[in-house]
């Protein structure tokens, strides 16, 4: 394996989801549960988000923070908890610096 390859072996699947079309996901999962009369927006991804081999990344990232466990989802989309808790991190840090 080359150096390369390793380093992309590492990358957590989370950088390459468009940030835009997770926002536009929500959006839409907002307004979906409004409609159906859903009293959370979990019941309209259990009822209405069906995933297949052709979905996006970005809808399947949605539906795994709904449906699975915060390891899962660690594990599968951040590259495992320890850089889950690496990315929360820096990301307050960024959120916090002046």
């Amino acid at each position: 394996m080359s150096q390369n390859q390793a380093m992309e072996a590492r990358t957590p699947a989370i950088v390459n989801l468009d940030p835009e079309a997770v926002g536009q996901i929500l959006i839409n999962l907002g307004a979906a549960a409004a409609l159906a009369g859903h009293e959370e927006p979990y019941s309209t991804v259990s009822d209405y988000c069906r995933v297949n081999e052709a979905s996006s990344d970005e809808l399947r990232f949605v539906r795994d923070m709904f449906s699975r466990k915060t390891a899962e989802i660690a594990n599968r989309w951040y590259g495992g908890r320890d850089e889950a808790a690496r990315l929360a991190v820096l990301s307050i840090a960024e959120a916090l610096a002046p």
